[in-house]
């Protein structure tokens, strides 16, 4: 009966323990801030990617994606280190540089 009891502790101890998840993230970059420029293809945030796979890769890329929304506060001093999860903009505005981020961290 010791027996039963001490397993039956044993596994409700393992079924409680829960692993931390920690996010991979595809790329390191660079929030550089605003882009101020007033072309048409321009505006949004400049995003340098660090370690990009892309075949001649741009300087930096455009985004427009919400920072607040992905977990960031409004009030980010520039050049800001991240971590982010990203894709080129499957509108258009992909062939002028301009991305779409999915996910995204402060280091």
């Amino acid at each position: 009966m010791k027996r039963l009891v001490v397993c039956l502790l044993c596994l409700s101890l393992l079924a409680a323990c829960k692993k931390e998840k920690t996010q991979v993230y595809q790329s390191q970059g660079v929030l550089l801030g605003p882009d101020l420029a007033t072309c048409q293809t321009c505006g949004g945030q400049k995003v340098q990617i660090k370690n990009d796979p892309s075949k001649n890769p741009p300087a930096f890329y455009r985004t427009n994606s919400d920072f607040g929304a992905l977990g960031l506060p409004q009030n980010l001093t520039f050049p800001r280190n991240v971590s982010l999860d990203w894709h080129l903009d499957p509108t258009a505005m992909g062939q002028y540089g301009w991305i779409v981020i999915t996910a995204i961290k402060t280091d």
